[in-house]
């Protein structure tokens, strides 16, 4: 498997491509709050794209922590975080999508796999090494599926659960993207690879895999950590994207 011989020495059970559930932590009080909410009206709305890369195409860099005896992905999230406020954000943003490019994605069977967008606020320092899963309050999520062969995934806001989140400009907002173990049923035998190039990016992007280790002495990536500190070189940039409406 491509890069497997270089990952092998840093990355135990982890493969690169041919792709942890973040959770929730306490809401709390304070500045950027989020608010649920229904959106402006679409006359008086303000369209933004919050995109931290300097190109959209994939090219095979990605990895992901799979079952290093039979190729099969384990539990994954890809995260990236918003600043709303480096975006020209000045009024409440209310999302309308996300959308992230896919490298690979293989079915066990069904020619479809299952995962989770789940979006929420960080309260953590903005491209921090890796920080713990508290550090991100979940305000709604949406169950999807990925087929296989797509090469970007779009999910709109009416598929999440509850289906109008607003938040306040100076929030940080988080989108991450969930694949669960697909060698424990009814999951069975997915291989998935988050799409993903070696551009430029304003920000880290962020991965989260609790089968797998990095580091020595190893230690599993049970919480989100940069691309750049799992894998240094070559450079991997998540293709992840929130669309919104201010």
């Amino acid at each position: 498997m491509r890069r497997s011989a270089v990952l092998a020495l840093v990355i135990a059970g982890c493969a690169s491509a041919g792709s942890g559930g973040g959770g929730g932590g306490e809401n709390q009080d304070g500045p950027g709050l989020p608010e649920i909410d229904s959106p402006p009206p679409i006359d008086a709305a303000i369209t933004t794209v919050l995109s931290q890369t300097g190109s959209t195409n994939v090219v095979a860099t990605g990895i992901a922590c799979q079952n290093s005896s039979t190729g099969f992905t384990n539990e994954n999230s890809y995260y990236r975080v918003f600043r709303l406020a480096e975006h020209g954000i000045t009024s409440d943003f209310h999302v309308t999508e996300v959308t992230f490019a896919v490298e690979r994605a293989q079915a066990g069977s069904g020619g479809a796999q299952p995962a989770q967008v789940r979006l929420g606020t960080y309260g953590g320092a903005i491209d921090a090494t890796s920080f713990p899963t508290t550090a991100l309050t979940q305000l709604a999520s949406a169950t999807i599926q990925i087929p296989d062969g797509a090469p970007t995934v779009t999910v709109p806001i009416s598929m999440f659960t509850p289906s109008a989140v607003r938040l306040a400009p100076n929030a940080n907002l988080y989108a991450e993207v969930f694949i669960p173990n697909s060698q424990a049923a009814p999951v069975t035998n997915h291989t998935f690879y988050i799409g993903s190039n070696a551009g430029t990016e304003t920000h880290l992007s962020y991965i989260r895999g609790p089968a797998c280790s990095v580091g020595n002495p190893a230690q599993p990536i049970t919480n989100p950590t940069s691309y750049a500190a799992v894998v240094p070189s070559p450079a991997i940039r998540l293709l992840l994207t929130v669309t919104g409406v201010h």
